[in-house]
């Protein structure tokens, strides 16, 4: 379920509207379970209104069509390794999952350095936002830790994805027994 966990947990940072239009379709009761508890928050102070799309994924095809609709800033969450490992201390399991959060915006061909660089400034003060809150978010029973420092950011630039430009935060979401 920890799919489920990191999906739940980074709609907190989009604008409700923007998560309606993430729920396209449904697979079931699984789907509209996660989309009724998505949809049931209200934009809180952590929601970051210059989110305009929200994707998630591995899918390089899947992610690469979304980002070429996206209208705007886009939020996107990819998670790949999980490492594993027991803690002999305590005789609990310790997963380690790696996760790579971006922030971008696709760059119309008609703007200059200066409008690129206000643009990249905006993704910034964006994951500096969500980079905050991840430093001492826990799930409520202390099963998951959402970011277990370092954190690594970078300027994000892909031509692919819609000529898109932003900053990419690149940590392990530490939890117990979550795999």
């Amino acid at each position: 379920m920890i799919l489920k966990d990191l999906f739940q947990y980074f709609s907190e940072f989009v604008p409700v509207a923007v998560l309606a239009d993430t729920f396209q379709s449904s697979t079931g009761a699984p789907y509209d379970s996660l989309k009724t508890l998505v949809m049931r928050q209200a934009d809180t102070a952590r929601t970051l209104p210059g989110i305009r799309s929200f994707i998630i994924g591995v899918d390089a095809e899947a992610v690469r069509q979304k980002i070429s609709q996206a209208d705007g800033t886009f939020l996107f969450i990819e998670y790949s390794n999980v490492a594993s490992r027991i803690d002999a201390r305590t005789d609990r399991k310790e997963d380690r999952l790696h996760v790579a959060v971006t922030v971008a915006t696709p760059i119309p061909s008609d703007w200059d350095q200066p409008a690129v660089l206000l643009s990249n400034d905006s993704c910034l003060e964006m994951m500096k936002a969500i980079r905050d809150a991840l430093r001492d978010d826990r799930t409520a029973d202390g099963r998951i830790q959402w970011c277990e420092f370092p954190a690594t950011l970078s300027p994000f630039y892909s031509r692919a994805l819609a000529n898109s430009s932003g900053w990419s935060m690149e940590f392990d979401v530490l939890g117990y027994d979550i795999v």
